[in-house]
């Protein structure tokens, strides 16, 4: 698959996207991101969705007065005066001009990222995983499907700090066909044995679903993620959905 075509990928755009939106990225892979941005529409509607999502959580957040000292410290960086600029080379106060804007776009900024560590900082718990990438990651097709490009639904695995604390998430896909109406199940299996473990019934969209300890070590040794209609018992041959379990890499930090 072309390096294009990798960008296009639902679950790869879910997880760039994810990481631009809370400011996890470093500087040379945001900067690669921010190109893959203008070629890459189904990327832009990923950041989109995040931006929107992430959006209504800004007014759970009480203002915060910033410091006398840190606001001190930014300003004498933005403003101070300078005796490197040639009086010479502004004619008709255009350099003088820009100058000025420069300040003040550099202010922006810096409250900008200001705010950002505020937001990250006392966002509720229950909304930290909108705001950082997945563990582990299950591109979900439909049993009968042939292609990479028929993607239903994407479950998110997130590792808990401590047991009990692991959880799941489910987004479908926006081409994809309308959910069946019938109760559907989550299963694992295990990729050397390949005994099938029983997760639960399948998450809601957009809502985080706990596993107990048992039940993520399941899924974290798992080759494959299953989906069917009955709680009591698997068969293979007559699945719903279906897709390979991926542990993701955390971004490399330079």
């Amino acid at each position: 698959m072309s390096e294009c075509l990798r960008y296009q990928q639902p679950e790869v755009c879910e997880h760039l996207a994810s990481q631009y939106v809370a400011g996890h990225l470093s500087p040379l892979v945001r900067k690669r991101m921010e190109t893959l941005l203008r070629v890459t529409p189904p990327l832009r509607n990923a950041v989109a969705e995040w931006s929107d999502s992430l959006s209504p959580i800004h007014s759970d957040v009480p203002p915060m007065r910033v410091p006398d000292q840190t606001w001190e410290s930014l300003q004498n960086r933005l403003f101070q005066p300078t005796t490197e600029r040639s009086t010479a080379a502004e004619p008709n106060g255009i350099v003088s001009t820009a100058f000025n804007l420069w300040k003040w776009l550099g202010l922006g900024s810096a409250l900008a990222s200001l705010m950002l560590l505020v937001f990250v900082i006392t966002q509720p718990a229950n909304t930290d995983w909108k705001a950082r990438g997945a563990d582990y990651l299950a591109p979900m097709q439909a049993s009968i499907s042939n292609t990479a490009d028929d993607v239903a639904f994407v479950i998110s695995g997130y590792q808990g700090k401590a047991p009990g604390e692991s959880f799941l998430t489910l987004q479908w896909s926006r081409n994809a066909a309308p959910a069946p109406k019938q109760e559907l199940h989550l299963w694992a299996e295990d990729r050397e044995t390949h005994a099938f473990t029983y997760l639960g019934t399948l998450p809601e969209p957009g809502s985080a679903w706990s596993l107990p300890k048992q039940e993520w070590q399941a899924l974290i040794n798992s080759s494959r993620l299953l989906v069917n209609t009955n709680a009591g018992q698997l068969d293979p041959t007559q699945l719903v959905f279906q897709g390979p379990c991926l542990q993701l890499k955390e971004w490399a930090q330079s």
